[in-house]
């Protein structure tokens, strides 16, 4: 018992005061950190609305608004007059680096206009590739049953990313299934065509 009482007698108090001081710090780290974030997060959802209605308009050009089509989150109209010119849809696909954000575009008989990648972790040099013109341009005009990646160069085709198969797997495959919701969608409903 005599022990443990001269241990208790031997802590050291500048301890104690090393650890208020860690613990204060820390706090009024902390609330900046989130005074930080809640100052800015309003800004930078108002940036990444912009940042997405730019690849919304890259993409269809001749569009003067795009308007969001009832029941489907991810999709809209793009509109000229009161003409519709094409279809944005957001894709999201797995690829070899993760999550891969897309933005595609459609015409109104269902044939691939052009895509932008938002968001995506691939490989640089290899996977990022998908987002460059030359493996974009593959998809343009192509009709729904033409997205299909072959490693031997068809015209008719999506040619894969030399050292990125995954990637262009990946991005063909989600472009693919969303446009064949589109399809279907548009056979059923005339008046959003």
């Amino acid at each position: 018992m005599q022990r443990i009482l001269k241990k208790v007698r031997c802590f050291n108090p500048e301890i104690l005061k090393t650890a208020a001081n860690l613990t204060v710090a820390c706090l009024i780290s902390g609330c900046v950190i989130a005074l930080v974030y809640f100052i800015t997060e309003p800004l930078t959802e108002k940036n990444r609305v912009k940042y997405v209605q730019d690849a919304m308009q890259s993409l269809i050009p001749d569009a003067s608004s795009f308007s969001p089509i009832k029941n489907h989150a991810n999709w809209y109209k793009a509109v000229r007059g009161n003409k519709i010119t094409g279809y944005i849809m957001r894709v999201k696909t797995m690829g070899y680096g993760g999550k891969i954000m897309i933005l595609a575009a459609a015409d109104t008989n269902g044939r691939m206009l052009d895509y932008s990648i938002l968001e995506h972790n691939e490989t640089p040099g290899l996977g990022d590739r998908a987002d460059k013109q030359n493996f974009r341009r593959q998809f343009r005009g192509k009709a729904i049953d033409q997205l299909v990646v072959v490693k031997i160069h068809d015209p008719d085709k999506i040619d894969a990313l030399s050292g990125a198969t995954i990637t262009s797997n990946a991005v063909t495959y989600g472009i693919r299934t969303e446009l064949e919701k589109l399809i279907s969608y548009l056979q059923t409903n005339k008046e959003d065509k």
